[in-house]
């Protein structure tokens, strides 16, 4: 009753209003409660999330972890940035004095969303680093001195110091100068490796010192981001803020496969495919014949039974076939005498004029075969040169065959590891091509490169398409299983040390994941 009495009376105060204040002051309302509830409610503090996430689920890393939550948190900030700018101008105009308030609170939350996603962001770092010192302690890696060089062709040269030491047992770092690229106004160094967002970095510190933007291939110009010494490079290691980028280690086979074997349309390229398929194929061929070697000496009495059976049947056959035609031949004789043809005479004759027709008859398919392998021999270095290409298992067995070193096109497979020296150069940030977006982005705020130019991969996309995943599938699924574990072993470092698994090829392949 007392509810309904005071109904009735909010009712009459409304009535006695006139109709443009009472919408003005209910919608002023309206507004304000429901920016109030949705500023309470729906802008998550960080500590909250991070209690709440539950890192011992099966599965779960501390990178997945720290994605999530800076996911999270980029929604949030976005979110909040909407919500600010959401106020139509009547309404501002009515509602000044409420709305700064809320603007200064909005503020602040974006402020704290800001500084909660830099602490993920460094957190995600530390761990990264920390993970490499881990995995270069336990492999006992040895840092040799670093060498000067001023290209890229130049080899280093390893310690004699440790030739007496077991290479399964430790690993020897040798940091080349020519590796690194410098930009000496914002104090950073960067190693930038090929099929890794490469021509993006190369072409912003080109840009920082001078050069471009109307230089045709960025990689062309390198030598004038390289250290100038080895004491400019030292001074560099101690006292620069140091960053590398990495991606999975096949993920990146498969674009530098797709790139160099398959889309590009460099004139130097053919010759290249052609070398690499001949001898991918013929490394395919020789490891495909030494398993059949293995399989049959598993059942060497099996084997050496089909082979006396196989050798009596073809000389069987040849004693028939030869029987065959002497028969032939003296049924063809008599048939001629018996034809009136006189003995010697025209049996001399007739041998000479046979000897001739035979030697006539055999020359032209004598010829054809001769001649016929060297129109096949120049149209395939034709084919070989426009449109021979390599299978993605040829490739990676051409791969698996090179030294890994990293010179010429072996630039683009070298291992991270072997190129980047991470054990020796104490790196701020390992970012990843899995997490570009973010990682460019703080790269450039922490050292001020986004005063001078844009920061790269801010429109690309670090979530995979269906049409790439597809992609991966088909490619993949073409490799034998021993083959990708084989390249597993030979990159097991950059896999260990970056936190990338087998297992993602081996299940995108169809095959069942290891232990």
């Amino acid at each position: 009753m007392r509810f309904t009495v005071v109904c009735a009376r909010v009712c009459l105060w409304i009535h006695c209003w006139c109709s443009w204040k009472r919408w003005l002051y209910l919608t002023t309302f309206l507004l304000t409660s429901s920016h109030f509830f949705l500023s309470e409610k729906f802008l998550p503090n960080l500590k909250n999330q991070m209690d709440i996430t539950d890192v011992s689920q099966p599965g779960t890393t501390q990178e997945n972890v720290i994605s999530s939550s800076i996911n999270q948190l980029n929604n949030n900030l976005n979110k909040s940035t909407i919500f600010t700018g959401a106020k139509s101008d009547s309404v501002q105009s009515t509602t000044k004095k409420s709305n700064d308030g809320n603007e200064e609170t909005n503020q602040r939350k974006i402020e704290q969303v800001n500084n909660s996603l830099l602490e993920e962001k460094e957190r995600r770092y530390r761990l990264r680093s920390e993970r490499v010192k881990r995995v270069c302690l336990s492999r006992g890696v040895v840092s040799n001195p670093p060498i000067f060089t001023m290209s890229k062709k130049e080899l280093p040269i390893n310690s004699p110091d440790l030739t007496n030491l077991s290479v399964s047992v430790m690993s020897v770092e040798n940091p080349v100068t020519s590796h690194f690229s410098m930009a000496p106004t914002f104090q950073t160094m960067g190693c930038f490796l090929n099929k890794v967002a490469s021509s993006s970095l190369v072409s912003a510190f080109l840009l920082l010192h001078g050069l471009g933007p109307t230089f045709s291939s960025p990689h062309s110009l390198t030598s004038y981001l390289f250290p100038t010494s080895l004491e400019n490079f030292q001074f560099a290691n101690q006292t620069f803020f140091k960053f590398m980028f990495v991606r999975h280690p096949m993920d990146r086979m498969l674009s530098c496969y797709l790139d160099k074997m398959v889309d590009s349309p460099h004139r130097s390229l053919p010759d290249f495919r052609n070398y690499v398929r001949n001898e991918g194929r013929r490394i395919v061929m020789k490891r495909r014949r030494r398993r059949r070697r293995r399989n049959n000496n598993k059942a060497p009495h099996h084997h050496h039974l089909r082979s006396l059976l196989l050798v009596h049947e073809i000389s069987a056959s040849s004693i028939w076939n030869r029987l065959k035609s002497q028969i032939s031949e003296i049924t063809h004789h008599d048939r001629r005498l018996g034809k009136g043809y006189d003995g010697p005479v025209n049996n001399v004759a007739e041998r000479k004029r046979k000897s001739k027709g035979s030697s006539h008859r055999h020359a032209g398919p004598h010829h054809f075969i001769a001649s016929q392998p060297a129109v096949n021999a120049s149209s395939n270095k034709i084919n070989a040169t426009t449109e021979a290409k390599p299978t993605f298992e040829e490739f990676l067995e051409f791969v698996l065959d090179t030294d890994l070193l990293g010179m010429g096109f072996d630039s683009h497979w070298v291992p991270f590891h072997r190129y980047c020296s991470p054990c020796s150069v104490p790196y701020h940030v390992i970012g990843k091509l899995e997490t570009a977006t973010d990682d460019f982005q703080y790269i450039w705020e922490k050292t001020g490169l986004g005063k001078q130019v844009p920061v790269p991969w801010m429109n690309r996309k670090t979530v995979p398409s269906k049409s790439k995943i597809a992609l991966e599938k088909k490619y993949y699924s073409s490799l034998p299983r021993d083959l990708i574990l084989r390249f597993y072993d030979a990159f097991r470092m950059d896999f260990e040390l970056f936190d990338y698994s087998i297992n993602d090829i081996l299940l995108k392949a169809g095959f069942e994941a290891i232990t």
